[in-house]
Order: C-alpha cells, then structure tokens, then sequence
C-alpha cells in the first residue's frame, strides 16, 4: 500500500460521509468539504505516482473506480432529491460501466486503454457538477440555477464522447 493508493482508499471511504451529510439538516457544508477533499485526493494521487514513479496496477483499478464511485453516489443523491432527472445520471452509469466492461476485455488480451484527454475532461465536467450541486444545497438555491442543468447535459455530451473514445481505440487496436 503505497500513499497513492492510500488516497484513493480515503475517496472511498469519504463517499458514506458526504452521503451521510448530505441527508443530515445542516450538512451541506461538512459535505461540500469531504467532497472537495476527495476530488483534491485525485490530483493528489495521480500526481504522487507519477512523480515518484510509483504507479500500480491496484492504482490503475483502483483509481478510476473511486472517482466514478464518489461522482455516482452523490448524482444518485441528487437524484433522490428531485434536483436531477435520473436520465442523465443513468446515462453517466451506462458509460461507466461500458467504458469499465471495455477496460476489462483490453485488460484480458494484455492491453490498456489509458484515460485520454476526453476521459480527462469528462472526469473533470463531473467533479465539476457535483461542485456545483454542492454549492447549490450550500446556498440553499436548489433547482433554480439553470447553469448547473447546463453542466449535467455538458457533463453528459463530454461523458458520451469520451466513451465513444474509448471504443473508438479499442477497435482500432490503440492503447
């Protein structure tokens, strides 16, 4: 277990808390913060391995799983809330699992098929999102912001593209 991995097991273990906070009255905020920790977790992760070259593949498995763990969760959240439709957010786990199930098979023929910068930019519209979503429950706003609907079907068109990456590479025999 190395620091990287190390951080990525502390998003894991976040997710229950910001859920937790989230139903709790007055939890907005403390959410909002174990939210921002977790996502700062990731720049952090990533920029440790890659830095001190010590990236492992339970970090290459392990990595992408929390992120869409902790983005899933809370957008499910939202979803119970009635502030979000369920069709974007089913969409977003569809591609999640496609993208997932397409990693495993490239996996099983000695492959990998590394994030490119679609899978980058998604990942960040999401992190983005749930920000903003945050904030909105924060600020006490809920459903009135229309930007923040515009970033979910952002969120979704940049998702849907990106997976379409995905498969577009795996086909064409690139990592």
């Amino acid at each position: 277990m190395n620091l990287p991995n190390a951080l990525t097991l502390l998003r894991v273990l976040l997710i229950p808390f910001i859920v937790f906070f989230l139903f709790a009255p007055q939890g907005a905020w403390p959410a909002l913060v174990l939210f921002l920790i977790a996502a700062l977790s990731d720049l952090v992760d990533g920029y440790i391995a890659r830095r001190r070259a010590d990236e492992t593949d339970l970090g290459k498995i392990a990595d992408p799983i929390a992120d869409k763990l902790l983005v899933l969760a809370v957008l499910l959240v939202f979803v119970e809330f009635g502030r979000i439709s369920s069709v974007p957010v089913m969409v977003l786990l569809a591609r999640e699992f496609l993208v997932s199930g397409l990693r495993i098979a490239a996996g099983a023929r000695g492959r990998v098929i590394a994030a490119g910068l679609g899978g980058k930019l998604k990942t960040i519209s999401q992190m983005a999102l749930v920000l903003a979503l945050l904030g909105e429950r924060v600020l006490g706003q809920g459903g009135s912001v229309l930007w923040v609907t515009a970033l979910l079907w952002l969120t979704v068109v940049l998702s849907v593209v990106s997976g379409a990456e995905y498969f577009y590479r795996y086909f064409r025999g690139r990592p």
